[in-house]
């Protein structure tokens, strides 16, 4: 028969040396996975604990595999949306605290980051447009340059329908023909995919170009003032927001 008492204190040893082990990581993070951030990024409300995390420009990635998903969970960790490169497109991070995040695991609310630590669906990574308005606006120059005249590009902005909290949205476009866009609808609810058919101008907003979606069961449309810029409106006409192409 085993000794009870023997028994609890190796765990209780082996439970402290996990929690010994949890802190020295956040104290002395990896070298390898290295990444300044650029830009303020904003904390997206998971329900889990918010802290105003500082930015900090030294933060580093943290293996998921050298932690159990007990001391992920009381490291109370947050989502956070940071431009990593400055290049106007931010990726979202779970921060443990305001020095590491986690690479190459799935997070406490079941979601996936790569081993750079970039949010995933489906191997895709997410992105949105950086709260770094001088980044953006150089990201903007840059994507009306290489796309041209086309639908083609990645857009982003914030959305404010009346009497709605603010959501980002972001499209990632491929013009396949004249009428027809494939397009990647991403935001903090994960990923879809829809094609949009050419329709014509829109009538109550002059020089307006309005594409409709294919889906049966959900009918939308994508509303262009140019090639760079999609509107959306609110139901009394007044204009919503706007996705500016970054990409």
């Amino acid at each position: 028969m085993k000794n009870t008492k023997t028994t609890i204190s190796k765990r209780a040893v082996k439970l402290q040396a996990l929690s010994m082990a949890f802190f020295m990581l956040l104290a002395f993070p990896m070298e390898s996975l290295a990444y300044t951030i650029i830009g303020e990024g904003t904390i997206a409300n998971t329900g889990m604990s918010e802290p105003t995390y500082a930015m900090n420009p030294n933060a580093r990635g943290i293996d998921a595999s050298t932690m159990t998903l007990q001391q992920i969970e009381d490291a109370k960790g947050a989502w956070l949306w940071a431009d990593t490169t400055g290049n106007g497109l931010a990726e979202r991070y779970y921060f443990l605290n305001s020095d590491s995040y986690l690479v190459n695991t799935v997070t406490p609310d079941g979601l996936t980051v790569d081993p750079l630590g970039r949010w995933t669906v489906n191997g895709h990574v997410m992105v949105r447009m950086s709260s770094d308005q001088n980044a953006v606006n150089l990201a903007k120059v840059r994507a009306a340059q290489l796309h041209g005249n086309s639908f083609t590009g990645i857009y982003s902005g914030p959305i404010t329908f009346q009497n709605t909290k603010t959501k980002y949205y972001t499209m990632e476009i491929t013009e396949t023909s004249e009428t027809v866009l494939n397009v990647l609808l991403l935001d903090d609810d994960g990923l879809d995919t829809i094609t949009y058919t050419y329709v014509g101008k829109n009538i109550p907003h002059p020089g307006i170009i309005m594409f409709k979606s294919n889906k049966k069961d959900q009918e939308s449309y994508l509303l262009f003032s140019d090639y760079n810029t999609i509107v959306y409106y609110n139901y009394d006409g007044s204009i919503a927001g706007q996705l500016s192409k970054i990409g």
